[in-house]
């Protein structure tokens, strides 16, 4: 009885943070399509937190933004998108966070030699159809 207690416990508070999860997802969402960065900061998650204060950030093109963000990751990547200076992709280590890095890079800056650094070679094409004149 103890167990099955213990495991209906475990489930419900999981399915309480699911839903927690998806309504900072939501302000996220909100937070983009506003271009509010307000709204990045109500959000709890530190990680949905960073990725909102990136997205607003980069669209805002708004460094400060950028230097509010905990996650060094995030930061590098936004940083170099917003000052369009690869340099800063070089230093986010996850391989698909650098590939995306320089492929925002290339496109905010409109450098397709960029492209170039990227490893991933489905987003190396992307970038490059994006950013290649036709």
């Amino acid at each position: 009885m103890r167990l099955i207690l213990t495991l209906l416990t475990v489930v419900l508070v999981m399915g309480c943070f699911e839903k927690d999860i998806a309504d900072e997802y939501d302000l996220m969402s909100e937070a983009v399509s506003l271009r509010d960065p307000g709204i990045c900061r109500k959000i709890s998650t530190d990680r949905v937190q960073d990725n909102c204060l990136r997205a607003v950030g980069i669209l805002l093109q708004d460094i400060e933004l950028c230097n509010e963000i905990a996650d060094n990751e995030y930061k590098y990547w936004c940083i170099g998108v917003v000052q369009r200076d690869p340099t800063y992709c070089a230093i986010v280590k996850d391989p698909e966070h650098n590939s995306l890095c320089y492929k925002y890079v290339a496109m905010y800056s409109r450098n397709p030699k960029i492209c170039e650094h990227i490893r991933n070679e489905t987003i190396r094409a992307d970038c490059h159809n994006k950013v290649t004149p036709v």
